[in-house]
């Protein structure tokens, strides 16, 4: 779902092809690399690519998040419809230098928030590594309550879930 929203710090907005150089960076931090994985966007023209095929997929929305006073992307929210997942996912990623600030949550609470109000969804879940200790925290922070764990590759996924 895409839509523009303003909280007391931030703007969110859709992700546009302009954000390449952003992803490139926000892409290959040591968080993102830990717990998203390596999407192989090593140069602008990669994350250019990889911005156009999110564009392109009617099932996934990003949506970054930036600061007010001066208009600097510091992270995504992401809502994805997987065709494995009965219910769609949000996620997130932030800078290392602005986490711990509350940014993450306060654009994942005003995204969230909206989605529900839509009251189009029957249940919405968020995924992420079980040793993600941030992540767990801001999905539990949330609402969302821990399901279940599954292995998938070399880790363990956590699922939490709305409802």
């Amino acid at each position: 779902m895409y839509v523009q929203i303003e909280t007391e710090r931030l703007k969110i907005r859709p992700i546009s092809i302009n954000d390449g150089e952003f992803m490139l960076k926000l892409m290959n931090t040591e968080g993102w690399l830990q717990f998203i994985g390596d999407r192989n966007v090593q140069n602008a023209h990669d994350a250019q690519l990889y911005v156009q095929k999110i564009l392109a997929n009617p099932r996934f929305f990003y949506s970054v998040f930036e600061l007010k006073t001066n208009q600097q992307a510091i992270g995504i929210v992401s809502f994805l419809e997987r065709e494995q997942q009965k219910h769609p996912d949000i996620g997130f990623a932030i800078l290392p230098e602005f986490a711990a600030k509350g940014y993450t949550f306060e654009a994942c609470r005003s995204y969230l928030d909206f989605i529900i109000s839509l009251d189009k969804y029957e249940n919405i879940i968020g995924i992420t590594s079980a040793a993600n200790q941030p992540s767990m925290a801001l999905l539990t922070k949330l609402g969302l309550r821990y399901s279940q764990s599954q292995p998938e590759k070399d880790i363990i996924l956590s699922t939490y879930s709305l409802k």
